[in-house]
């Protein structure tokens, strides 16, 4: 029987606490281990967590005291205090709803790479705070890699799920990240050293949207959603964060296939090239991608004119 560890990041959750600890309550899957890290709620999360706690027979349950920096540092500290004796891993926010079979469906996939980095990660459903469906799920394009990876995020953390291999790998190099999301740097890292990152179009879980959120979904009109796209390019954000993942990735560089320190190198010239014709060529070289037509469409207009 798998043996997996939901790592689970908790700040003033309990409007909807419940309902996702009930939705992990009732996986499908083996043995569930829960470490939640709780960055210093002051409503009722911890009244909450303890009486789970005390009812929780799917494993162990163990809360502890978070950093107080934000929630990726949190989620940086549940890896670093993740257990080594479990095989499998999931983040998990604190006001989604999972689908049962999500870590089944998960663990089945992963059971196929036990001796290199994995990930298996899913679209996911938006709904409000009632718990009614929003939005559709997205799709993609164009299949993940380390040539999206280096760009752009392709799922949410809260759908990611890794064998042992990856979480060490994370572990090693978290600390290196920065200001990174820590599920774009698992995305970046994974897909770096040759591992394998799966993005399934079938959801496993119901993402939750409401006023707290510390990450949503952009919502609103085609319109209103791409000139959101394109203020992000040309304040320089877009630019910050590549920047950001390069940086992050040249200290990794003796862990990296050599395809993808030929993507890097590409990339220092596609974006620190004098000349627009250098920028074009290297870019065209990378083979590096957005996940949308204007996405790259955006990609090639910023690489041509060095915006910010």
């Amino acid at each position: 029987m798998a043996r997996i560890q939901v790592l689970l990041a908790t700040l003033n959750g309990a409007p909807f606490l419940e309902q996702q600890l009930d939705s992990i309550s009732g996986q499908t899957a083996g043995k569930i281990d829960v470490l939640v890290s709780d960055d210093g709620s002051v409503d009722r999360t911890l009244e909450i967590l303890t009486a789970r706690k005390s009812q929780w027979n799917k494993g162990a349950f163990e809360i502890v005291t978070g950093p107080g920096r934000g929630f990726a540092q949190n989620f940086r500290s549940l890896v670093e205090r993740s257990d080594d004796s479990s095989e499998y891993f999931a983040f998990s926010d604190q006001d989604d709803i999972w689908m049962p079979e999500k870590l089944e469906r998960a663990v089945r996939f992963l059971a196929r790479y036990e001796t290199k980095p994995c990930v298996f990660s899913s679209a996911s459903i938006p709904i409000d705070e009632k718990g009614a469906e929003i939005g559709t799920p997205s799709s993609l394009r164009r299949g993940p890699g380390f040539r999206h990876a280096i760009l752009q995020n392709i799922a949410g953390g809260n759908t990611m799920v890794m064998n042992r291999e990856a979480i060490n790998l994370l572990r090693k190099t978290s600390h290196q990240i920065g200001k990174l999301p820590h599920d774009h740097w698992l995305y970046i890292i994974v897909t770096a050293v040759g591992g394998h990152f799966e993005y399934c179009e079938t959801p496993t879980l119901f993402y939750r949207q409401h006023a707290n959120n510390a990450i949503g979904i952009k919502s609103g009109s085609f319109f209103k959603k791409h000139m959101w796209r394109l203020n992000r390019y040309m304040t320089g954000r877009v630019r910050a964060r590549t920047d950001a993942c390069l940086n992050a990735i040249e200290e990794s560089r003796e862990l990296l296939t050599d395809d993808a320190k030929g993507v890097l190198d590409s990339c220092k010239v596609l974006h620190d090239g004098d000349s627009m014709i250098s920028r074009l060529l290297a870019l065209r070289q990378s083979g590096v991608y957005r996940g949308s037509a204007s996405g790259q469409c955006g990609l090639w207009i910023d690489c041509a004119f060095k915006l910010k």
